[in-house]
């Protein structure tokens, strides 16, 4: 036999998402719920759930239990209710509010399954007593109440979108017999090494995601540092180039235009008696570097930027007027 875990859910409270999405998917809180616990959850957004939800509460559970949950206000959703059979009726042992951290609901289930393994304990007093002999651990004939309750429900109302959920709080357990405190230790140890196993999932889990944030970090300020260092060299090149001359200048003038990959077109007048290093510094000042372009001629093609960079315009034969296009180097 296994304690129920309840959660109850409200889309209108902003703390649903959190709780569900950081605390109930946790890996040590799902491997530990689904070895200790029967889980099973409801949605009381809609008033007419809520109703049904707690009509069943007052069957199952007393008008006490009823009217702690009516008490809540939306914004205090989830609600985490654990419950234990015993002796003849079903208890709610705490309900806890979607506040809560990974490490503290993981010490209030460790503190529940303590309740637990005390009751099964009491139940064995009381078996050694009725027999006058010991017997191992049974289910007393009031349990099956909890799992009648949670398979009718699951066959009425479980939908796909159910959640696993759950809670508790803590006891100390007095003495017992060797027989009963060995039973509880090597509950205790078990409960123990899956709690450490789980933990040590979640760091790892942790660890592989800090590292892939921090590769992604160093890679965007390298594309950052890159982008900013091209940057810098544009602008540089921008400011030291010659200015543009007039068109009725008394020199001789070259009229160029350059067609970019995506089809648009630079203009600019240069001074025939430019140097070629000119013509690719103001190419690279519009982002189209010199080491990742090259300059065509369109008719008969010739690649510009294989050209001795300090010859001039006039040489080049990019005189009086030319067109000319970017292309990218492979």
């Amino acid at each position: 036999r296994k304690l129920l875990a309840i959660y109850l859910h409200n889309d209108d409270s902003v703390l649903s998402n959190v709780f569900c999405s950081q605390m109930m998917c946790a890996d040590s809180i799902v491997a530990y719920l689904s070895q200790n616990f029967i889980t099973w959850a409801w949605d009381v957004t809609k008033e007419a759930n809520k109703a049904r939800l707690l009509t069943m509460c007052t069957r199952h559970f007393g008008s006490v239990v009823t009217q702690t949950i009516r008490t809540y206000k939306t914004d205090q959703f989830p609600l985490l209710l654990i419950v234990m059979g015993k002796r003849t009726s079903n208890e709610v042992l705490n309900v806890i509010q979607g506040n809560t951290t990974v490490d503290e609901l993981m010490m209030r289930l460790m503190g529940a399954m303590e309740i637990f393994t005390a009751q099964q304990l009491e139940d064995i007093k009381d078996e050694e007593q009725l027999d006058g002999r010991i017997v191992s651990l049974k289910q007393p004939a009031h349990w099956p109440l909890v799992p009648l309750v949670v398979c009718v429900l699951a066959q009425k109302f479980l939908t796909d979108d159910s959640l696993q959920i759950l809670w508790s709080t803590s006891v100390s357990i007095s003495d017992y017999s060797p027989d009963e405190r060995e039973i509880r230790e090597t509950v205790k140890r078990e409960q123990d090494e899956a709690y450490r196993v789980s933990l040590e999932a979640d760091r790892k889990k942790r660890e592989a995601q800090e590292r892939e944030e921090a590769e992604q970090n160093r890679l965007e300020r390298k594309r950052k540092e890159q982008e900013d260092e091209k940057e810098a060299i544009r602008l540089s090149l921008e400011h030291s180039l010659p200015v543009e001359p007039n068109e009725d200048s008394a020199e001789q003038i070259s009229k160029l235009r350059i067609r970019t990959p995506s089809g648009e077109f630079l203009e600019r007048r240069f001074l025939s008696s430019c140097k070629l290093q000119v013509l690719f510094d103001f190419v690279a000042s519009k982002g189209f570097p010199f080491e990742e372009f090259k300059l065509l001629t369109t008719f008969p093609r010739k690649n510009i930027t294989q050209l001795d960079p300090g010859a001039d315009l006039l040489e080049a034969k990019l005189f009086p007027q030319e067109t000319l296009f970017l292309e990218a180097k492979e």
